[in-house]
């Protein structure tokens, strides 16, 4: 019996063994399969080996129409150990599914993990904390309408989604493509890198909502308190809340409900009250804003209120509800040239950047293949002929092509002799009086001898190549593969390119500028206008360039700012908010949202400024634009290459509204 029950323990052992596999790979989508298109959907993938001791490369791959994007991750693993990493992939217009790929020694292991891109209308509402389910009733709120096509307006809806603490990234990239997170308990287990990516996500363009209450242990947290537009002071009991009924369009609420009392902070403005107890507050962080709630409106008897979808819906009116990553992209468009006419979408870039390489114009090139065409076919065959010498056309015509050869290398010779140069173009997006910018950059970059090059990126977070959309890639060319080594810095090993090639790369860095921007502005009543008053200091060690302020319906320009220097602001403004309703935006269903609405930077500013007129017209809020020299953010080659730079400060600036006349 003994021996028995050993052979079967044994052979238990065996069969146990032998069915492990070696690798074995776990997909998780830290905010559910869904996805908004053109935005980074962060993976969270575990890579647990069975064996010995592996060296190798995770890679994740999505394929679009025409071009295969590579994320690859170097990996060592420990005989028994596992890692994990966060990846963000781009969802783009074909992507279905990503492939996650391990190799290593002889192993080869991959998984599929699916993703649903939300439609052009939907909004991502992310809700962080142990809270899982119970805003369903999100999923019914229709959002602020977002397109006209054809006269018919489109709405889209909240899809909400949730994240445990020890999930939340580490980056605000992972964040790029939500608009909305709304924190619960359990919250205040994010570590200071989580924080701190959170904060940079608002300031990018997110809307962060703090609900407060019993369980919101996370407003002692410093990080979240620097940002928000209160200052917490003790916890209280308030036997009914008319307020919130008037708010909802609905019945009071008539129940004991735990608040937390705060003190509104200079520069944010209340939304919504109870006599002297603040119970909504919102202050602008960035292009983003943090909405502070007294209560917490998932929690008891907040959650079962007959008004609970009139409150969030009257809520959320007050959230831009673009992601980060619309911003970006349309940074992008704009320093790439692309362009909408009556005509219809241009997907090539313009060249609008100042290479200093003068290519041979179209018309000559034409003029020089239209006379060699001439030449070879009609003139060559009829002299020939006339001397009765047709058997020469062998010799005679290479000679003609080697003349018409060197004709065309006089043009040229000159492009050979240039040097591996690159244009860079760059808006630095930050709050007032912050040091550190997030940089979108676009790179121009001139090749003047084919070869394999390798592009090394700086804390970047995100990289990609060209600027031609997938929909509108040539079927005739080859599948295009671009490959970054992800880690810091990013590297995109072994690009090929032609001789005298132009080549476009996107990316995105965190970069310490060194200084600030000193402000103060306020807004105050004079008759029936307003006027804004205030100071504007440059603290950064560079000189600032076509200084502009951005104000309701007004573009204020002030001359250029030495460092060190102050400029005094005292203008009359009409309103202090635009006084025109914004118009939707105006979305071709066949292109990219991002493409289609914009043709300058200023157009950028218009429509940032359109979504707080739509959201918080209560809270104003003003942006400076600057063109500065420094810094140089270009990608590293080891070839010598000559670089130049364009950036475009982009800082916001809360404005204190006063009613004292």
């Amino acid at each position: 019996m003994r021996k028995g029950l050993l052979a079967l323990g044994l052979w238990a052992f065996v069969v146990g063994v032998w069915s492990q596999k070696p690798i074995e790979i776990k997909a998780t989508p830290l905010f559910g399969q869904r996805a908004t298109l053109n935005s980074p959907f962060p993976i969270a993938i575990e890579v647990r080996s069975n064996t010995g001791n592996l060296r190798g490369v995770l890679t994740v791959r999505s394929a679009g129409f025409g071009s295969i994007r590579e994320y690859r991750y170097p990996l060592e693993l420990p005989a028994g150990g596992r890692k994990v990493v966060v990846a963000t992939p781009i969802v783009s217009d074909y992507t279905s599914s990503f492939e996650i790929l391990f190799e290593g020694g002889r192993h080869r292991v991959s998984v599929r993990q699916e993703v649903q891109p939300l439609g052009e209308t939907d909004t991502l509402v992310v809700n962080v904390g142990d809270l899982i389910g119970g805003l369903q009733n999100l999923t019914r709120i229709p959002n602020r309408r977002k397109t006209e096509w054809g006269g018919l307006s489109q709405s889209g809806k909240y899809q909400p989604a949730y994240c445990m603490p020890e999930y939340f990234p580490e980056s605000a990239l992972a964040l790029g493509g939500v608009s909305v997170v709304i924190l619960h308990p359990g919250a205040e287990r994010l570590n200071a890198e989580q924080w701190n990516a959170l904060r940079q996500w608002v300031a990018l363009g997110g809307v962060l909502i703090v609900p407060g209450g019993a369980g919101a242990l996370y407003l002692q947290v410093p990080a979240l308190r620097s940002i928000l537009p209160v200052q917490p002071e003790q916890l209280i009991q308030a036997p009914r809340l008319p307020a919130l009924g008037a708010f909802a369009q609905s019945r009071p609420l008539n129940q004991p409900v735990s608040l937390t009392r705060a003190r509104v902070l200079k520069g944010s403005r209340t939304l919504l009250r109870q006599g002297e107890l603040p119970l909504i507050v919102a202050r602008p962080y960035g292009l983003g804003a943090v909405i502070f709630l007294a209560f917490h409106p998932a929690e008891e008897p907040l959650r079962s209120y007959t008004g609970i979808d009139g409150f969030w819906k009257a809520l959320l009116r007050h959230a831009p509800d673009l992601p980060p990553s619309q911003t970006v992209n349309r940074v992008f468009a704009v320093q790439s040239g692309f362009t909408q006419d009556q005509f219809g979408w241009n997907p090539q870039p313009n060249l609008n950047v100042e290479t200093k390489i003068e290519l041979p114009s179209l018309g000559l090139v034409f003029t020089l293949l239209a006379l060699y065409f001439f030449l070879v076919v009609p003139v060559n065959y009829w002299v020939l002929k006339r001397f009765r010498a047709l058997d020469w056309a062998w010799i005679t015509t290479p000679l003609i092509a080697l003349v018409f050869v060197g004709i065309l290398a006089r043009f040229t010779a000159h492009l050979y002799r240039k040097p591996l140069s690159a244009n860079i173009q760059s808006v630095l997006i930050m709050p007032v009086g912050a040091s550190e910018a997030y940089a979108i950059s676009s790179a121009l970059l001139f090749f003047p001898r084919a070869g394999l090059y390798d592009l090394q990126f700086d804390r970047a977070e995100l990289v990609e190549s060209g600027t031609l959309s997938s929909f509108v890639r040539r079927g005739g060319d080859l599948m295009e593969v671009l490959g970054t080594l992800e880690g810091d810095p990013k590297v995109v090993q072994d690009y090929r390119v032609r001789n005298l090639s132009f080549q476009w790369f996107r990316y995105t860095r965190y970069v310490e500028l060194g200084g600030h921007l000193e402000a103060q502005l306020r807004l105050k009543p004079v008759g029936r206008r307003w006027q804004l008053e205030g100071t504007i200091r440059n603290r950064f060690p560079f000189p600032l360039r076509q200084v502009e302020l951005h104000v309701g319906d007004r573009i204020l320009y002030i001359h250029d700012l030495e460092p060190g220097e102050g400029h005094f602001v005292r203008e009359t403004v009409s309103q202090k908010v635009p006084p025109q309703v914004a118009r939707p935006r105006e979305v071709d269903p066949w292109m990219l949202r991002a493409y289609s609405d914009v043709a300058s930077f200023n157009d950028i500013i218009s429509l940032a400024r359109e979504e707080w007129v739509q959201s918080l017209p209560e809270v104003s809020v003003a942006y400076l634009t600057a063109e500065t020299s420094e810094p140089v953010l270009a990608p590293s080659l080891r070839d010598a290459a000559q670089s130049k730079a364009r950036n475009t400060l982009w800082i916001s600036i809360p404005v204190e509204v006063s009613n004292e006349k």
